[in-house]
């Protein structure tokens, strides 16, 4: 009995026991060579390696690598490269675990904590959570009357025990305590003591006579007591094997109560959980085992599995296309399809678009995404404005390959949503109507340039897919009110001034009450009159433009808005000031659109977090409503490269105020000398006795933004990138350096402090200070952990996301078509996989972020000596000196190099005097800085004498000052 696969990927399996009959059994190659023959015991041939064949063909046979044999292919269209190692059990990042992963246990790893690693589940564990498993081998029982099917060839033990996360041969494993529990399952009559643990030891097993399984020789076998169920690899292996030929009714209500069949079916049942949500390609031998049970998975309350299935479908084999288009239709229904599976489900379909319309034609490629679009209608419109690039996206992939149909439905769903006359509506229009707006502008911009649409289609087709864009900008001012669309058509009107620069021509003289129209970032019914005032440029790397606008606010409407739409900005009350003003950013630059997307990602989490009862129940007991909480804002791409930002009203930085807590007046510094925190100083002085509703707003804002700048792999998280408003609200702003991505002088100052870069950035010390000890139990610590939790049962939505996202790299080159396409996904799935650590229970994750916000809030000296570095300008006053002598050397007529060699003696001299200028509380920090500016100006100074020197006027004036 040989397994057909095994012809076309010959793989040699660990042998269990002694060699021969038994190794043959389980597909072993019983010691011999590949491109052996096996012989039966009369000598005869039984089988002919193909190998063997082509030898006496006269052909050399050269062997692959061992690597290449340690594993089956997985031939998951997910992959770019056939030869991608694939795990059968997810890993989890060691360096993000920084403490004892069982629940009873606040252990940490960094306070002498020994770090075990179950290899059971594969999670760490301090050595008082794990104890060692023995496994004996053994024969397995015959199999019940309902067991497997012999039908389907020999058992592939060494595969089926590494799903199972199970180690081969016989010896221990280190197990933890939930994995034990797993393990002796059966019960117990007796117990008996091996070595220093005791085992549960259930009575003996007894194979009776008559047929074994596959061509097994009719034998008796008996586990002595010694050897309770549970310990028995290859017995379980057996029985994992029978119990996968059961339909799932049957596995879930397997009756039976022989004991290593118990243990089999709970093993199994682990592994069917950890499939439905994991990232990775299943293996082979999983497909093979969960593909037909497809039907009954769809069809399962808790729901995943569609997007799951086509997730891992092979999209360029046209029987599992067409399988998966059954499905979805069927789940369609069968309503159950929901709105956010469907949402993923649009996602696949985006990235997979090529190959399943060579597999199931463009109609119905097309119908499968109507519907998908159908099943997302009854997401609001705030909630479709969050996965509005993603959908764009999709529809774009669609057209590109034909599928049109399927595009008409999901722009269509998208109009509907953005006419209806509710706030969540509002929100979605004027978004959407500026998604397309860039969309239709991006056509010419895109000329020439290597992009996913111009690798992709020909000329005709390129301008096709553009050209869907403004047909449905135009449709969608269609089907507004008159109102509506003169107040879209004003907007559109404005920001092209304010981008051109025509800040004279958007003036409140120009507009008025008489012209007031909405804007897409800004809160539902209010109503901007103009520009008030002179624009100024932010002091930052991207200089955005900040604008003050006049406004008004419109009446609301008299709809009740939706529990959905409650984290929509709000509307504010109107100020006491007859002519109230607020803010606006105008930001240019080519990392805008993945900025842009994953601001609409942090919104979509931030929605999927207050979905929680648990945290609403939290908030509604501290007096507080969903928009008092808020952590995000909009972004809204207004052309390829251009974006306007919603201004976060009555927000600080953090260093301005910490900044104004030292120049807060004597009287207040010595009213309360033991509260140092700039944090509670700023809170009170703007809130009076409002003071207590203000920390609660901290403590929630602070541990959702943890959350999600952990997820998002948020960068850069320095002192001005972090802002608190006047009524308690702390977010992080400024998303260029997202998804993993850090500045190097961050990366350089992490590593020399504390070894490594934090994983997040709480600003602990001073949350501590300002919340103390009880709201930091009482609110803080629970929404982090139920946040995460949250985000991480949609895993698979937020890869679609952050997938969406890294598309938008401008580094991104894809003239190499779908290879790029699929290492972009490679990529999303990893980083996601590595922070929502998907393989975990819920307990284990919920200690898991603990214990990692415990440690990042223990190891914040990195982030706050780049504070105080930013905060003595040494950048900005080197860059000045070093510009001001370099132009008088030239101008007094010396060389390049001399010219260099004099800004550099000034960059020393004006380090000198500024590290005298700072008083003791920059000592330390000062040092450092010395050190590096040192540094700088060395390299400065052998540069002067290389390239620099070869250069004289706007070049080398440049170069040194961008030194």
């Amino acid at each position: 009995a040989v397994e057909p696969a095994a012809l076309d990927s010959p793989m040699p399996m660990k042998v269990f026991g002694p060699t021969g009959d038994d190794a043959f059994l389980l597909g072993g190659c019983c010691d011999q060579e590949r491109g052996s023959s096996t012989h039966d015991n009369e000598g005869g041939v039984l089988v002919q390696e193909p190998e063997a064949e082509d030898e006496a063909d006269g052909w050399e046979i050269v062997e692959p690598s061992a690597a290449i044999f340690a594993r089956p292919w997985s031939n998951s269209s997910m992959e770019f490269s056939p030869t991608v190692d694939t795990c059968a059990v997810d890993e989890v990042a060691e360096d993000l675990v920084m403490g004892c992963l069982d629940p009873d246990c606040d252990a940490q790893f960094s306070e002498g904590c020994v770090r075990s690693k179950c290899q059971c589940c594969k999670l760490f564990f301090c050595e008082r959570h794990v104890s060692l498993w023995p496994l004996f081998e053994g024969r397995p029982r015959a199999p019940s009357s309902d067991g497997g099917s012999s039908a389907s060839g020999p058992v592939h033990v060494s595969f089926m025990l590494d799903s199972l996360g199970i180690p081969a041969g016989p010896g221990s494993m280190t197990v933890c305590r939930d994995c034990r529990a797993v393990f002796s399952l059966a019960p117990t009559p007796c117990t008996v003591q091996l070595g220093s643990m005791p085992i549960a030891a259930p009575s003996p097993c007894m194979v009776s006579q008559g047929s074994m399984p596959f061509a097994v020789e009719e034998k008796v076998a008996e586990l002595p007591m010694e050897r309770p169920a549970g310990t028995n690899n290859l017995a379980l292996a057996f029985e994992v094997h029978s119990l996968r030929a059961l339909p799932l009714a049957r596995l879930r209500g397997d009756a039976e109560q022989e004991p290593n069949r118990l243990v089999a079916r709970r093993l199994l049942l682990g592994l069917l959980g950890r499939l439905r949500v994991c990232l990775r390609p299943w293996t082979d031998h999983e497909r093979e085992w969960v593909w037909p049970l497809r039907e009954e998975l769809a069809d399962e309350e808790e729901g995943g599995w569609v997007a799951q299935f086509a997730r891992q479908a092979r999209w360029d084999r046209s029987a599992e296309a067409n399988d998966l288009a059954r499905l979805v239709e069927q789940s369609r229904k069968r309503q159950r399809l929901g709105g956010r599976e469907a949402l993923e489900l649009i996602g696949i379909i985006r990235r997979s678009a090529a190959m399943a319309v060579a597999s199931l034609g463009e109609r119905r490629l097309g119908l499968m995404a109507t519907h998908a679009a159908e099943a997302m209608a009854p997401l609001s419109g705030m909630e479709l404005a969050c996965y509005l690039e993603m959908l764009l996206d999709a529809g774009e992939e669609l057209g590109l390959v034909g599928a049109t149909g399927g595009r008409r439905a999901i722009v269509g769903t998208l109009l509907r949503a953005a006419c209806d006359d509710s706030p969540s509506a509002t929100t979605l229009r004027g978004e959407l109507f500026w998604a397309l707006e860039a969309r239709t502008r991006a056509a010419s911009a895109h000329a020439g340039s290597y992009t996913r649409a111009t690798v992709q289609s020909d000329s005709a087709c390129l301008m096709e897919s553009w050209a869907w864009a403004g047909v449905a900008r135009e449709e969608l001012l269609r089907g507004l009110s008159h109102e509506a669309e003169l107040g879209l058509l004003r907007q559109h009107s404005w920001v092209r001034h304010i981008e051109q620069g025509e800040m004279d021509a958007a003036r409140v003289g120009a507009w008025g009450d008489s012209r007031a129209f909405p804007l897409a970032v800004w809160p539902v019914g209010r109503q901007c009159f103009g520009l008030e005032g002179q624009p100024r440029e932010a002091a930052s790397k991207c200089a955005p433009v900040i604008l003050r606008c006049r406004w008004r606010s419109q009446a609301p409407s008299e709809k009740t808005s939706s529990p959905d739409t409650s984290l929509a900005p709000a509307t504010g009350v109107l100020c006491a000031s007859a002519s109230p003003t607020a803010g606006l950013l105008l930001k240019r630059g080519g990392c805008m659109p993945k900025e842009q997307q994953v601001g609409q990602t942090l919104r979509a989490l931030e929605l999927l977090i207050w979905e929680e009862q648990g945290l609403r129940t939290l908030l509604e007991r501290e007096g507080l409503e969903l928009e008092d909480v808020r952590a995000t804002y909009v972004i809204a791409m207004t052309g390829p490269d251009t974006a306007i930002v919603e201004g976060v009203e009555g927000a600080r930085t953090l260093r301005d105020v910490r900044a104004g807590r030292r120049t807060a007046p004597l009287r207040e510094r010595l009213l309360h000398p033991s509260e140092r925190g700039a944090l509670l100083e700023f809170l009170r002085q703007h809130n009076g006795t409002g003071l207590p509703k203000a920390l609660a707003r901290l403590a929630f804002t602070a541990a959702v933004s943890a959350v999600l700048s952990f997820v998002a792999g948020l960068g850069d998280r320095h002192d001005e990138n972090f802002m608190l408003t006047v009524n308690g609200r702390l977010l992080h702003i400024d998303y260029g350096y997202a998804l993993g991505h850090e500045p190097l002088d961050s990366v350089l100052i992490h590593y020399a402090v504390q070894g490594s870069r934090p994983a997040t950035t709480l600003q602990y010390e001073e949350l501590h200070e300002a919340l103390g000890p009880d709201l930091l139990r009482r609110v803080f610590w629970p929404v982090a952990r139920g946040a995460f939790l949250s985000i991480r049962r949609r895993a698979g939505l937020l890869a679609e996301l952050v997938h969406t996202a890294i598309m938008r790299e401008p580094r991104r080159d894809f003239r190499l078509g779908s290879v790029a396409v699929q290492r972009c996904w490679l990529t999303a799935q990893s980083f996601v996989s590595r922070n929502c650590v998907t393989s975990m229970s819920e307990a284990c994750a919920e200690q898991f972020v603990h214990a990692l916000l415990r440690h990042c809030a223990r190891h914040e000296r990195g982030a706050q000596l780049r504070d105080g570095l930013k905060g003595l300008f040494l950048r900005q006053r080197t860059h000045q000196v070093v510009a001001n002598v370099y132009s008088r050397a030239l101008a007094t007529g010396r060389s390049a190099s001399a010219a260099v060699g004099f800004a550099a003696g000034a960059a020393v001299e004006e380090a000198g005097q500024g590290l005298l200028r700072t008083t003791s509380e920059a000592t330390a920090v000062a040092k450092v800085a010395a050190a590096g500016l040192f540094d700088n100006v060395r390299e400065l100074v052998l540069e002067a004498g290389g390239s620099t020197a070869m250069s004289d006027g706007p070049t080398a004036i440049v170069l040194a000052a961008r030194r």
